[in-house]
């Protein structure tokens, strides 16, 4: 019986089942997007509620959206698993470029577990607050600020990740690299898109308030720059990999 060989010496059957994992994996990336943008509109978080509402405002519009809210970001929590899949497969591009001794791609697996956790604490908070109506408002409206803090405030993960992916990238020497340079260059630019919402223990209202323009929107708006063209190229750069 022939078995057939892959042209970098890998079996075709084991080939194609290592690709179909990577994709497999890579595709999870948008499933998490996508079940993270209904829950928040289930939840009515999308846009964000002001930060500046007083604890019994807030107590109010949990209790008025409590089911909403707890449906929400149940969907939300269990989109979390999603991330480590999709930044494993980065990981494994990554490991191509930099060879026997990847630290880059391991500093950037550690902190997308990290960056997992750090979607995990927030829904959490979120959910935690819609659990006892009798709670006092104060109560309330410190989870729901917590939640926010955490899912916001927290950034360093993402940015560091960001620019890790940009600077291996840029690593890549050889006559045909894994992915294009402009990909890395990219990386290195959207991860100071994120800096702004270190902000927001400042401000309550504005554009630096957590549903203002600079660390809700522009956030937005660079996380799906940035996620389209690295969806694709890895998607491209699983197709063109040998196995070897």
């Amino acid at each position: 019986m022939t078995t057939l060989i892959a042209p970098g010496g890998v079996d075709a059957a084991h080939a194609t089942t290592s690709r179909f994992i990577q994709k497999a994996c890579i595709w999870c990336g948008p499933v998490m997007g996508l079940l993270f943008v209904i829950g928040f509109l289930i939840a009515g978080f999308f846009p964000p509620p002001s930060p500046n509402q007083s604890a019994a405002e807030v107590a109010a519009m949990i209790g008025r959206d409590r089911d909403a809210i707890r449906i929400g970001i149940v969907i939300c929590l269990a989109s979390c698993g999603l991330l480590m899949p999709f930044m494993t497969a980065f990981t494994i591009q990554m490991k191509r470029i930099e060879g026997s001794r990847p630290i880059l791609a391991y500093t950037q697996l550690a902190l997308a577990t990290m960056a997992t956790i750090e979607f995990v604490i927030p829904y959490v908070f979120m959910l935690v607050s819609t659990y006892r109506p009798e709670a006092h408002p104060d109560v309330t409206r410190a989870l729901f600020d917590l939640s926010w803090f955490f899912f916001l405030g927290v950034i360093c993960t993402f940015v560091i990740q960001l620019a890790i992916f940009g600077v291996v990238i840029l690593m890549d020497r050889r006559e045909q690299p894994i992915f294009p340079r402009w990909l890395g260059y990219t990386n290195l630019w959207l991860s100071l898109m994120f800096t702004p919402a270190s902000f927001i223990v400042f401000f309550k209202t504005g554009p630096f308030a957590w549903n203002g323009v600079f660390v809700w929107w522009v956030p937005v708006t660079a996380f799906l720059v940035w996620f389209l063209p690295n969806f694709v190229m890895l998607l491209r750069a699983v197709d063109a990999d040998d196995l070897a």
